[in-house]
């Protein structure tokens, strides 16, 4: 029926929301799918990624110091 069809549009717009945003962490050197969900498990956004100093980015279980500075840079280029 008509619901059944919404609720799983909603839920395919939602993963591929999902892979989006893992996706600009993903590019980052030494960033994977895992350390991608952990930091947005963690920080919820992106934005909040961004703004991020290295010492908040290493909180994050399994963000080493080198993938805190990597993110960091990424996000800081000049």
């Amino acid at each position: 029926n008509g619901e059944e069809f919404i609720e799983e549009k909603k839920t395919r717009r939602n993963k591929h929301k999902k892979s989006t945003l893992s996706t600009s962490l993903t590019k980052i050197n030494g960033i994977g799918d895992a350390k991608a969900k952990a930091l947005m498990k963690y920080f919820k956004t992106i934005s909040a990624i961004k703004e991020a100093r290295v010492e908040q980015l290493r909180q994050v279980d399994g963000i080493s110091e080198k993938n805190a500075q990597e993110i960091y840079n990424f996000y800081h280029k000049l």
